[in-house]
C-alpha cells in the first residue's frame, strides 16, 4: 500500500510541476503510513511527513504563481506573497462537489492546481410572467474563486462581515487546490497596508530648512583696529 501511494504521488500532476531537486527530496522520505483514501491519491499526501522547510518550499513553488493571477497580489512584495503561500492549505474536492453555494458567505479563496470548476450565475430575464424560471449562465474558465474577498478587504480592511456569493461553484472533475482562509488573507492585507504606510513615510523628503542668510553690508561692522 505504501508503494502504491508513493507511485500515485509521483504520477500526480502536482508532483510533476515541481522542480527536479524538490522531487528528489520528496523521494528521500519514506513515510511509515500513508493516509488511506478510497479515491486514491489525495493532494494533501504530497505534504505529509516532510520536514517543515521542505514542505514550505513545495507549497511556495506550487502556490506562488497561482497567487500572482490576482492583479492586486502582483503589487505585493515577495515576502508577503510567501506569507500567503505559507497560510494556504492543500484541499481536494470530489467530482460534482459543491464548493460554494449562492447566498452563502465567502470565507476562503481557492486556487486550482488541477481540476475544473463550473459556475452557475443567476441572470435577470425580461419577462412578463412572474412564474418564469430563473436563468443561469455557466462558466468553466476558472483558476481561482473567492476573489470577492480581495475587493471586500480593500474597501473595509477591518470588516467583521463577509461578502455573500452571487453564484454557485461546483467541481466538474476531481479538484486539487490551495485554500486561503479569509482571516489569514485579512491579516496579511493589514501587514501590506502597514508596510506601504511605512514605505511612504520613508520616501517623503524632509522639510527644506532655510540656510542662514548672510548679514547685509549695511549691518556689518566698519570698525578697524
Amino acid at each position: 500500500m505504501i508503494r502504491q501511494k508513493k507511485q500515485e504521488i509521483e504520477q500526480s500532476k502536482s508532483f510533476e510541476k515541481l522542480p527536479k531537486n524538490l522531487q528528489k527530496q520528496i523521494k528521500k522520505y519514506q513515510p511509515e503510513k500513508w493516509e488511506e483514501t478510497k479515491g486514491g491519491f489525495e493532494f494533501g499526501n504530497l505534504f505529509s511527513n516532510l520536514p517543515d522547510d521542505l514542505r514550505r518550499n513545495i507549497q511556495r513553488e506550487l502556490c506562488l504563481e497561482l497567487l500572482k493571477k490576482i492583479k492586486e497580489f502582483r503589487r505585493w512584495s515577495e515576502e508577503l506573497l510567501d506569507e500567503l503561500c505559507d497560510c494556504a492549505k492543500p484541499v481536494s474536492y470530489a467530482e460534482h462537489a459543491e464548493i460554494v453555494r449562492r447566498g452563502s458567505s465567502i470565507d476562503e479563496m481557492l486556487f486550482l492546481v488541477q481540476g475544473k470548476l463550473r459556475t452557475y450565475s443567476l441572470t435577470s430575464v425580461n419577462t412578463s410572467s412572474a412564474t418564469s424560471p430563473p436563468h443561469f449562465e455557466t462558466s468553466m474558465k476558472h483558476q481561482f474563486c473567492g476573489e470577492e474577498l480581495v475587493a471586500w478587504f480593500q474597501a473595509d480592511l477591518y470588516s467583521s462581515n463577509l461578502p455573500i456569493s452571487t453564484r454557485t461553484i461546483q467541481a466538474t472533475t476531481k479538484v486539487d487546490a490551495f485554500a486561503l482562509m479569509y482571516y489569514d488573507l485579512q491579516n496579511v492585507f493589514i501587514k501590506h497596508k502597514t508596510a506601504r504606510s511605512i514605505s511612504t513615510q520613508v520616501q517623503e523628503p524632509p522639510a527644506e530648512s532655510q540656510p542662514p542668510q548672510a548679514e547685509s553690508p549695511a549691518h556689518q561692522s566698519t570698525s578697524r583696529i
